[in-house]
């Protein structure tokens, strides 16, 4: 019953939050804007229903469950837990308002990185820029240069707009002879939204402001344990001692690869 009470408004929620990703409009972000709050506060409150808890707990608590139920009890009380259900006062307010805050500056975050995207543009005008450049990338990159205002462009003439976007970045990037060009257009992907007019620095050091706090005020020291409690690593310790083994694992052949490509750059 709890879940078919939530199922229609999160999932017309995720048709709104998939469109703003696909077409993304002033129109689908006002859209996405004006429920966002509303969504929020929905959430919150069936996240912190203490009778569905408490619920929960008893169902945990009698036993008999099978090995899937039981492991749907847990989630659900572990999933209540880090929600705040225990919370009161000012310490639940005051967690609700960060939940709101970080909805809010997580989509102003992801509307950033795509203006920064959109705002974009590596043009190139010789032919030998786009020299190793397969013939249908080209194509978009004409295409994308006659949306720009450059009418004459074709995709065997140019000139050739080579945008952020994965269809035309990744092929440029594997394919094209001109390195210098290469490095332009991998600096550009790897530094995207980390300057004005679109800088999210201060987006990043906000949600982990917010998220310090939020683990804090569960009982948390990081937000790292925070969100290890759901995971199968359980421990920061764990993550550590597995990334070790990692490493020492691929150290050597990393090393040989590195070596290879070197020379090959070479």
């Amino acid at each position: 019953p709890l879940h078919r009470l939530c199922e229609p408004p999160l999932e017309a929620w995720g048709v709104v939050t998939h469109l703003l990703s696909v077409l993304n409009s002033d129109a689908w972000r006002e859209a996405q804007q004006t429920l966002q709050p509303e969504i929020v506060a929905f959430s919150l409150r069936i996240a912190q229903s203490r009778r569905f808890h408490e619920g929960y707990r008893a169902l945990r608590d009698r036993g008999g469950l099978g090995t899937a139920r039981q492991r749907i009890a847990d989630a659900a009380i572990r999933a209540a837990e880090q929600a705040g259900v225990a919370l009161e006062g000012a310490a639940r307010d005051r967690f609700n308002a960060i939940q709101r805050e970080l909805a809010e500056t997580g989509t102003a975050f992801g509307n950033a990185v795509l203006d920064a995207i959109k705002a974009y543009s590596l043009w190139i005008r010789d032919p030998a820029g786009a020299e190793g450049l397969p013939r249908p990338v080209r194509a978009l990159a004409a295409a994308a240069a006659r949306d720009a205002g450059e009418t004459a462009a074709s995709a065997d003439e140019g000139p050739w707009r080579i945008t952020l976007d994965a269809a035309v970045a990744a092929p440029f990037l594997m394919h094209v002879r001109d390195r210098g060009r290469r490095e332009t257009l991998c600096r550009a992907m790897a530094t995207k939204a980390a300057a004005a007019p679109h800088d999210n620095t201060a987006r990043v050091e906000r949600i982990l402001e917010l998220r310090r706090e939020q683990a804090s005020l569960l009982g948390h020291p990081h937000f790292a344990a925070l969100s290890l409690a759901s995971k199968m690593a359980g421990t920061l310790a764990a993550v550590d001692a597995l990334t070790g083994q990692l490493a020492a694992a691929a150290r050597d052949a990393a090393a040989r690869e590195t070596a290879e490509v070197l020379a090959f750059a070479q």
